[in-house]
């Protein structure tokens, strides 16, 4: 009978050890997930600063076309009078 209960009280604390075991990595592996989102968020954070600068360089750079369309047509009709 001695060793039934020695045996189940083992299993028990086996069954503590590793109920505790695998909230310790739970626990690692939530912090790690954390981090990596908080990577991902600066990343797409600096992606989107980079689209906004590329984007209105676009825009920059079409004001400038429309401009020198103007100016080249103006040209072209002074010439054909």
């Amino acid at each position: 009978m001695r060793r039934i209960v020695a045996e189940y009280e083992k299993t028990i604390a086996q069954m503590i050890d590793d109920e505790q075991k695998d909230k310790s990595l739970s626990h690692h592996t939530i912090q790690q997930l954390i981090i990596e989102k908080d990577q991902v968020l600066s990343d797409l954070n600096s992606v989107e600063k980079s689209l906004a600068e590329l984007f209105r360089r676009y825009e920059k750079l079409k004001d400038v076309l429309a401009g020198y369309r103007k100016v080249r047509g103006e040209g072209k009709h002074r010439h054909s009078f």
